[in-house]
């Protein structure tokens, strides 16, 4: 990334005119200020245009993307593999409980 200042770190930094209207927005997980490195999670909108700017919310520090590196692994592309729905066990205040553990050598 080209350009001046320092993101902070859990800042959300977008592309378009505001944060409300943007059209990729996403929070930092971290900044390399020596490697010009931006490590986003939470993204909202795809994949940041290239050679357009991402504005930091509270920093107000705008810097020009140079290249992206989409990782090969989407969130919330998998399949469940196990649920276990179980109902929730209700207890008095005044109940106690009784465990049992049996250790083997």
């Amino acid at each position: 990334m080209t350009g001046s200042g320092d993101f902070v770190q859990d800042e959300f930094v977008y592309q378009g005119a505001s944060l409300a209207t943007a059209t990729y927005s996403a929070r930092v997980l971290s900044w390399d200020s020596a490697t010009s490195e931006l490590k986003v999670v939470d993204i909202n909108g795809g994949i940041p245009s290239g050679g357009a700017s991402l504005t930091g919310a509270t920093s107000s520090t705008t810097r020009f993307i140079v290249s992206v590196d989409d990782k090969d692994l989407q969130p919330l592309s998998g399949q469940v593999l196990y649920m276990d729905n179980i109902k929730p066990i209700t207890r008095a205040a005044d109940q106690t409980e009784n465990y049992k553990i049996i250790l083997k050598f």
